[in-house]
């Protein structure tokens, strides 16, 4: 993702524990049959290896599981976002220099895709993204 020097943030874990709160992060995958794009809840634990770890619950009809996806993976996730015209600037009126943009929050991560088939695993999974989304 394109973005400049002055828009970087430097630890971007509570950001990224944030938006988690309130959003799905899309997961994309490369597989046997190309790239896979699937929105999953997730939640962030920021302890867990060097940069924290992104868990999530993904079906076993999904082609990331279907198919056996195991190499890296992105993980992309926005949060507010929208159209900045440039009528909305002052300097529009003095010399008319200024061009629309959209500004967003958006997190990307990226690392190791690991697929776990593990019952008590899962339960726990799903009732802490059951306990964080139904509060």
């Amino acid at each position: 993702m394109y973005r400049p020097a002055m828009f970087d943030v430097p630890d971007v874990g509570p950001l990224l524990a944030s938006l988690l709160a309130d959003h799905a992060a899309t997961l994309v995958t490369v597989g046997p049959t190309g790239l896979t794009s699937t929105l999953v809840p997730m939640l962030f634990d920021p302890g867990a290896g060097p940069l924290g770890t992104l868990t999530g619950h993904i079906a076993r009809g999904n082609p990331i599981v279907r198919d056996g996806h195991r190499d890296d993976a992105l993980v992309v996730v926005t949060g507010a976002e929208g159209y900045v015209s440039p009528s909305w600037y002052p300097s529009k009126a003095v010399d008319g220099k200024v061009v629309p943009t959209w500004d967003y929050v958006t997190v990307e991560a990226g690392g190791a895709l690991a697929l776990r088939d593990d019952p008590a695993w899962l339960l726990d999974l799903v009732t802490r993204l059951t306990e964080r989304h139904e509060t």
